[in-house]
Formats: C-alpha cells, structure tokens, sequence
C-alpha cells in the first residue's frame, strides 16, 4: 500500500472540512441576509460579524484545489471535465460575493444597498449549492465514459445527486450561520438567529442525512453494483456514468489486461526463461 497517496488524500479532506466549517457561516451570513434580516441595522450587524475573516477563509478553497492538481491531476482533470459548468457559477458567485461586500457601503442610496445585498445572496447561494453539488458527484458518480470524455450535454452533471448535495451544503451553511449570529451578536439578531436555529434546524439537515444515506446503499458492502473481484477506485477512470448520473457499467477491457497476472504464471515463465536448455553430445 502506498502511503503517500493516503497521506495527500486525507490532507485534501482536512482542506475541504476546513473550508466547509469555516467559509460555511460566511456563504450563511450571506444569504441570511436575504431571509431573515428585516432591516438594514440587522444586515449590518450580520455583515459585522464576517467583516475580519471572510476573505481570509476562501483560502482554504484555493489550497484544496492546488492540493488536488499537484497530488491527484488526474481527478483534477475529471473535475474540470465534467464540472466545467459549476465550477464557472461558483467562481462567478465568489466575485459577485466579494465585490458585494466590498461596494455595499459605497453608495448612499437605499436602491444601491438593495442591489448589493441581493447579489451577496445570491453569490453565496450559488457557491454553497455548487459547492455542495460537485461533492455530491464527486462520491456518486461524475457523468465521465471509460475515455474522461464527458458524457451528455453542459448540464448532465445536474440530477437529483447534485440537488442533493448542493441543498445540504444550503442548509448547513444556513445552521452554521444561525449559531455565530447567536454567538457574535445581540438584540433583534441574536434573537432571530435563535428562532430560526430552533425551527429550522431539524429540517435543513435532512438533505445531509439523505446524501450519507445514498453514498452508503451505493458503496455499502452489500451494495448491488460492488464487485467483489476487482477493488474499485475514485481516481482509475474505470468508471463511466450516464447523463443521468446513475453509475454506469466499467470499461469493456477485460481485467487480465489491466491487472497483473499472478505470481505463479509469473515464477513459471522466469524458470522457463533461466532454465538452461539441454544439449545432446554427438557421436
């Protein structure tokens, strides 16, 4: 077993729970701001409470990216492949969010603040939902063939996977926002923010519970598609699925062609090989 790969893998992972738990009250504060904030008092105090550590907490996202192309390029390669199109909508939700925060104070019109609020919504928004879709794909299945090549149109990666697991993201940028509002603030917005903790927090972890539930019945030990011959890896390409998402069927090439024959063919053919051929003495 190698272990560097191992090592990298779970550097990776640290990355991605890094980011998730701490850019996750940023993107939460964001859309906060459009569903429970009632005023501009409370918009600011929300935005306060983000001001000092948001743009520092994006790090982590960069540094997960530079961590997967340098160890794994090969899974970089099939993100950007077949999740061209969210990648773009979360990139473009990360301007909108941050020249949001940097331009809201810049006018004086309540039009001009209006604006930028709905765009630091929305971008946040459209980063947790991406975010939360690819990582979604990236455990079910990207829409590849046994080549890397995409299969289906600019949207096949969109199923019911990627709504899944982009909601779960929602919703847990959403809780986590509600505790640091509690945590931070105080007044209306620490009372609202444990209102909608209260309430809500049943409700928003279920698409977390149903994305664990799908990974589980799909890689489970007992899952219907699992091979027991042939071990299966995320980064081999092996893999294809359709438009759909759903996992498709491995590549047609058979396994003695891709795997190693076994020892003892292989001790046999040295000995054949090293043997000393016999010769006859002539009269």
């Amino acid at each position: 077993m190698d272990v560097l790969p191992t090592v990298w893998f779970i550097a990776i992972a640290a990355l991605w729970i890094g980011y998730l738990l701490l850019e996750g009250f940023d993107l939460g504060v964001g859309m906060h701001m459009l569903v429970t904030a009632k005023s501009e008092t409370q918009r600011r105090v929300m935005l306060n409470t983000i001001g000092p550590v948001w743009d520092g907490n994006e790090r982590w996202l960069i540094t997960a990216g530079a961590a997967t192309f340098a160890a794994f390029p090969f899974w970089y390669a099939s993100l950007f492949s077949a999740l061209y199109v969210p990648l773009t909508l979360v990139l473009l939700g990360l301007i909108f969010r941050a020249v949001a925060i940097k331009y809201r104070g810049k006018g004086s019109s309540e039009r001009w603040t209006r604006n930028w609020d709905l765009a630091l919504g929305l971008g946040s928004f459209v980063v947790a939902f991406g975010v939360g879709a690819m990582l979604t794909l990236t455990t079910t299945g990207l829409p590849l063939n046994e080549n890397g090549d995409r299969v289906g149109g600019a949207f096949a990666w969109l199923n019911g996977y990627a709504v899944l697991g982009g909601l779960a993201v929602v919703e847990f940028c959403l809780v986590h926002a509600s505790t640091l509002l509690a945590l931070k603030s105080d007044g209306t917005v620490w009372a609202s923010a444990g209102r909608w903790f209260t309430r809500w927090t049943p409700v928003a972890l279920l698409p977390i519970v149903g994305w664990v539930l799908v990974v589980q019945v799909q890689t489970g030990p007992s899952s219907p598609g699992r091979s027991s011959s042939l071990p299966s890896s995320p980064f081999s390409g092996g893999t294809s699925t359709d438009a759909s998402g759903g996992r498709g069927a491995r590549s047609s090439a058979s396994p003695s062609s891709s795997w190693p024959a076994p020892r003892r063919s292989l001790r046999r053919s040295s000995r054949s090989c090293c043997r000393r051929p016999s010769t006859t003495r002539s009269s």
